[in-house]
């Protein structure tokens, strides 16, 4: 069997597909509100498991649903979890599980690899093979949760790939992570993270949803930015931050602003200042991330720049923390994600 005949063979069990399902094998409707629950409420991955359904529709449902397996599992001295996830073409991404004080996040891969490439991500350096289907991005979170025995509180898609590379698609996931009849996590919990794709942070804003938005800036400059975001090339700051603006008024939310601090690269007082005066007007704050060593040949700064710099910034009225990946001793960090060279479709 082909990788093509593997994909079509099996059914992602989401509510349109499952209601198809009942419809076509003479079930009740009731049966499809059942699996639903089974599978993304009770976490229940076997369909043998499913007690109140007839052992012919288990049996049936155990050859045709579609769930993606965790092929390796990783955990951290911080109690960081990352999961290895393999698909149904054999490629594999990686899913975070991160838990902090009340909160349970779950950062999820949107790509097998990255069409991007950044040079500070590691990621990047994987090439690209495509793009992972809302229902893949989504049943991430149901495979952490499960895994890690947790009840996630939040979601984030920042892990591997970049989420408006296929934007509708990116927005399909959050619904389906949002659906009550699935995970049913708050919109408000749910954030999108993009290199700087102009046409999904649009749509995003169109689109009347209560999603977060997360932008990679990594440098106030389009000289800067284009050496290590190639994204830069096709989308200067000016037409981001054009963006940005609108997403704001639309919307009157914050952005959050990511910024990679590189040591000797974007972490000097004039990038600092360059950088509030991008920011002046717009409603929005800034995290700071400390460098991920991702073998890339860059290096953290020391704690003494990072706190110049973030001390710059305040002092221009800039809202800005310094945010340290949980993670990293696992490669798990913001950064680091990798599973090696993958297989292109056939």
């Amino acid at each position: 069997m082909n990788t093509e005949e593997r994909k079509h063979k099996f059914m992602e069990p989401v509510p349109d597909n499952l209601s198809d399902y009942c419809h076509k094998e003479g079930l009740p409707s009731y049966r499809e509100g059942q699996i639903l629950e089974w599978i993304w409420k009770k976490k229940a991955l076997d369909p043998l498991s499913m007690s109140n359904l007839p052992t012919s529709v288990r049996e049936d449902l155990r050859e045709k649903i579609y769930l993606p397996e965790i092929e390796k599992m990783n955990k951290s001295g911080d109690k960081t979890v990352k999961y290895k996830v393999k698909f149904w073409d054999k490629n594999e991404a990686e899913t975070v599980l991160i838990k902090e004080g009340g909160r349970t996040t779950v950062c999820v891969s949107t790509g097998i690899g990255c069409p991007y490439g950044c040079l500070f991500c590691a990621t990047g350096g994987m090439g690209f093979v495509r793009q992972l289907t809302p229902y893949e991005i989504a049943v991430q979170v149901l495979l952490a949760a499960s895994a890690g025995k947790a009840n996630p509180t939040n979601v984030v898609l920042m892990g591997m790939g970049e989420p408006f590379y296929d934007y509708k698609g990116a927005m399909a996931a959050c619904d389906m992570i949002n659906d009550k009849r699935m995970l049913g996590i708050g919109q408000r919990k749910i954030t999108v993270s993009t290199a700087g794709v102009v046409p999904g942070i649009l749509f995003l804003a169109k689109s009347a949803k209560q999603y977060k938005l997360a932008v990679s800036l990594n440098a106030s400059n389009d000289t800067d930015r284009k050496k290590i975001m190639p994204v830069a090339r096709k989308w200067t700051l000016s037409a981001l931050m054009d963006a940005v603006k609108q997403y704001t008024d639309i919307t009157n939310k914050k952005v959050t602003f990511e910024y990679v601090l590189i040591k000797g690269f974007n972490d000097g007082p004039s990038d600092a200042r360059k950088l509030s005066e991008l920011l002046d007007g717009v409603l929005c704050k800034v995290n700071l991330i400390p460098y991920n060593r991702a073998e890339k040949g860059f290096e953290r700064p020391e704690p003494a720049i990072l706190l110049r710099f973030q001390e710059a910034l305040k002092k221009e009225g800039v809202e800005v923390t310094t945010r340290f990946s949980k993670g990293e001793d696992i490669q798990a960090a913001c950064g680091q994600l990798f599973t090696g060279k993958q297989k292109k479709m056939r």
